[in-house]
């Protein structure tokens, strides 16, 4: 396509529309021929907009996942808390992005299944404008307990969530449609090796989901927007084409047939997607949990330390003490060591739950409390206990800034340890 071609493409009532309606409350970027982009931050208020871009070279239109109460206000330098300050909300958008073409359309449906699984009806997607698609859920039908600050988090948490949810059907359906693990090696590129663990089909490298979208003020292509490469349109699809759709369908001059189908549409009931995200979240602290608990139990020397009853916070140790008085980076980290250093002295649940609430309140930002239940319902049902991680990980204690060791802490690799010298030590001098 020429300037000319790109121009007349653009002045389409249809896709001036349905991109001015989508650009609401969205920062929008454009994007030339050259690869270069348009001027930060940048919105589209009127159809005249869009053909005015056009006219200046624009070939492709790019919107936030973020909703923004003045998109003209962003910076690039801007903080987490400052941005959080003027995001509204977000959409939920998960861009499937697979080496092959006839791959991003088995994830997609399969994606598409789940999130209706979960009783989310307000889903929607479009292709991308060239190997992929973008499935979407806009914020109207998030549960009232996701806010806007939770961006990225809530989204990343559902996208690890449903990849996982559907890989072993993915992986089945792509042995299917190849016929064996060589074909599929042969198509993608990918060596059979990477493709195969213990005579396993192992589909990861081929499940692509883009994670760099689920950042704040990172852009995708806008529904009805060209793609400056294949020159195919980013078409909004019923869900039940995409099974069907070919990537000829979405030529310019095809529009047309497309005219009624919205991609985030905004009359969503509210809370319907609230199963989705507490699964979500379920899942990823688990997850992680699990990880963790590896770890910790692989790396300690401190596994056979008992306590016959609920120790006094007056021999806790020194990092334990001071993620007490509150905390501005690493709650999540500290809770993960201060559950486990907890149900090891032997402290029970109401105890642990009443001291959670009251370290909360100290925090300069309050970790939600979903967060804490979550974490708290894992290790009830997990029910072993495990050490929190030794002092000399990097990651935890010395990391978040509550490593301030006093003279026991100079002979111990474990918080444990610390709470046994010190009664220890209290005993021998009574």
């Amino acid at each position: 396509m020429n300037k000319k071609d790109v121009v007349e493409y653009y002045s389409k009532d249809i896709v001036l529309d349905a991109m001015v309606k989508h650009a609401r409350n969205k920062e929008v970027a454009v994007k030339y021929l050259d690869g270069g982009f348009g001027k930060r931050p940048d919105i589209l208020l009127y159809p005249g907009d869009v053909v005015e871009h056009a006219k200046k070279g624009a070939v492709s239109f790019h919107a936030s996942e973020e909703l923004w109460d003045n998109p003209l206000l962003l910076k690039p330098d801007m903080r987490k808390r400052e941005l959080d300050e003027h995001r509204i909300g977000f959409d939920l958008i998960i861009d499937i992005d697979c080496p092959i073409f006839d791959y991003s359309k088995i994830a997609a449906e399969l994606i598409i299944k789940a999130i209706k699984q979960h009783g989310v009806s307000a889903v929607s997607v479009k292709f991308s404008g060239n190997k992929g698609f973008h499935i979407g859920i806009p914020f109207e039908a998030f549960p009232s307990h996701v806010r806007a600050d939770d961006f990225p988090d809530a989204v990343k948490n559902v996208a690890e969530y449903l990849i996982d949810y559907v890989k072993e059907d993915f992986g089945k359906r792509i042995l299917e449609f190849e016929g064996n693990v060589v074909e599929v090696a042969k198509k993608s590129g990918i060596d059979v090796k990477k493709l195969v663990k213990d005579k396993q089909f192992v589909p990861d490298d081929l499940l692509k989901v883009d994670t760099m979208l689920i950042s704040s003020r990172h852009l995708y292509r806008m529904p009805f927007s060209l793609h400056e490469k294949s020159w195919l349109v980013s078409l909004p699809l019923r869900l039940k084409d995409v099974s069907e759709f070919r990537r000829e369908y979405a030529m310019p001059d095809a529009v047309e047939s497309f005219s009624k189908v919205v991609f985030l549409e905004r009359n969503a009931e509210r809370g319907e997607a609230k199963r989705l995200f507490d699964f979500a979240l379920s899942f990823v602290i688990g997850k992680r949990m699990r990880q963790i608990e590896a770890e910790s139990e692989k790396e300690s020397e401190v596994k056979l330390i008992r306590f016959r009853k609920a120790v006094s916070e007056t021999f806790f140790p020194p990092c334990i003490k001071n993620g007490l008085k509150g905390l501005e980076d690493g709650r999540k980290r500290f809770v993960f060591c201060l559950l486990n250093f907890l149900r090891c002295v032997e402290w029970d649940y109401d105890a642990i739950r009443r001291l959670l609430h009251d370290w909360n309140e100290r925090n300069a930002e309050k970790l939600r409390e979903r967060i804490i239940d979550y974490q708290l319902r894992y290790h009830k049902l997990r029910k072993k206990k495990i050490p929190p991680p030794n002092c000399d990980n990097e990651m935890y204690y010395k990391d978040i800034g509550i490593c301030k060791p006093d003279a026991i802490c100079k002979k111990i690799k474990n918080p444990l340890q610390y709470v046994r010298k010190k009664i220890d030590r209290q005993r021998s001098t009574q």
